[in-house]
């Protein structure tokens, strides 16, 4: 996974907490790759990684998806699902956004997307202010639309401050191209 996008979007912006950076870092999810100047993530139980990202792909919670593996592991007695928790939940999905962002990312510098969208909105989801992107881009001849990501805010609620963080997600995602 590209270094910008590890380092600026998931470490950066969603951290914006001294407790959620040292999760990150006690968790060591991320290794780098100096030879290849990239980021690495090993999974360490592709089962517990395809059944959480296959239970939140279709728009289950994090608790939700641990809850569906737990009884899927009790009516089939599928030992290889035990020892999933709603912390490795927690982590499988910290491992697959940024796959996503650098998918994302590709499309983007695709030679047949000559041009995307953004939009932007704000909104407050339990006490807790976040930034909503979202991506329109032309793709083999069809408009998709894509929820890009729900930025979590840490500062004031100002446009100056809303602008630096969804510069820097940008600058991360475009590899410093403007």
């Amino acid at each position: 996974m590209g270094k910008d996008i590890v380092k600026n979007i998931i470490i950066g912006l969603f951290t914006g907490k001294e407790e959620n950076l040292q999760r990150i870092k006690k968790n060591c999810l991320f290794n780098f790759d100096m030879e290849n100047d990239h980021y690495v993530v090993t999974i360490k139980k592709g089962s517990h990684f395809r059944m959480t990202i296959g239970n939140v792909s279709l728009g289950m919670s994090f608790t939700q998806a641990y809850r569906s593996a737990r009884v899927t592991k009790n009516v089939w007695c599928l030992g290889v699902l035990s020892g999933l928790n709603e912390k490795m939940v927690s982590l499988n999905i910290q491992a697959e956004v940024p796959m996503n962002l650098q998918h994302i990312s590709q499309i983007l510098f695709d030679k047949n997307c000559w041009a995307f969208f953004t939009a932007f909105d704000a909104a407050t989801n339990y006490g807790n202010y976040y930034i909503d992107v979202r991506v329109r881009v032309c793709l083999s001849g069809k408009l998709e639309n894509i929820h890009f990501l729900a930025i979590p805010s840490y500062d004031s609620h100002t446009g100056e401050a809303m602008f630096s963080v969804i510069r820097s997600m940008l600058e991360s995602l475009m590899g410093g191209q403007r």
